[in-house]
């Protein structure tokens, strides 16, 4: 089994018991997993999600990867692995059984690439870049009335620097998530 699949299982588990430990009043804990879309390539990427705070207004943090394997431009192998790991605010609004979110902040990212000629199996050449970007999240859940959230979701954060692309993308999502304290109207 892959590890990526194994560390959202893991995540996936925690999420109720994150939820009934719950320090603060309201929250939503979620997994999000969709594809980044780049410039030159989309990828597939997984993401964790915590909304907290006395409310109204909730501290969110995120962090997220993705992966995508393909060949450059002069034909050699490429694998590029992406990370970010973000803080922002943000709010849910509640409307009936179904929450849309709005939340914004900062994230740090890095690019991890590997190259492999073609021709040659001995050579690799590493590169990371680091940057820091802003970020905007945009979606909704709909609450089951069982326990866990079913929703949607975009996170675009290429927004403000635009030097290395790839460090940022627009990152769309089905969320599995658990949520407490927001009443419904």
């Amino acid at each position: 089994m892959s590890p990526r699949l194994v560390a959202l299982a893991g995540c996936l588990l925690l999420l109720p018991s994150l939820a009934i430990a719950h320090p603060v009043s309201v929250g939503h804990v979620s997994a999000w997993m969709g594809d980044k879309w780049l410039d030159s390539y989309d990828a597939p990427c997984a993401a964790f999600d915590a909304m907290v705070g006395p409310g109204p207004v909730l501290l969110d943090i995120y962090g997220s990867g993705s992966w995508h394997s393909g060949s450059n431009s002069v034909g050699g192998l490429l694998d590029q692995n992406s990370y970010e790991l973000g803080v922002g605010v943000g709010r849910i609004w509640s409307l009936g059984s179904f929450h849309p979110r709005l939340s914004a902040g900062f994230a740090r990212a890095v690019l991890k690439e590997r190259i492999r000629p073609d021709f040659d199996d001995y050579i690799e050449r590493h590169f990371e870049t680091w940057g820091s970007r802003g970020w905007i999240a945009v979606g909704g859940f709909w609450d089951t009335n069982i326990g866990p959230t079913l929703g949607l979701a975009a996170r675009f954060s290429e927004i403000g620097h635009h030097d290395y692309p790839q460090l940022g993308g627009t990152h769309v999502a089905a969320t599995l998530g658990w949520r407490w304290g927001l009443k419904r109207r």
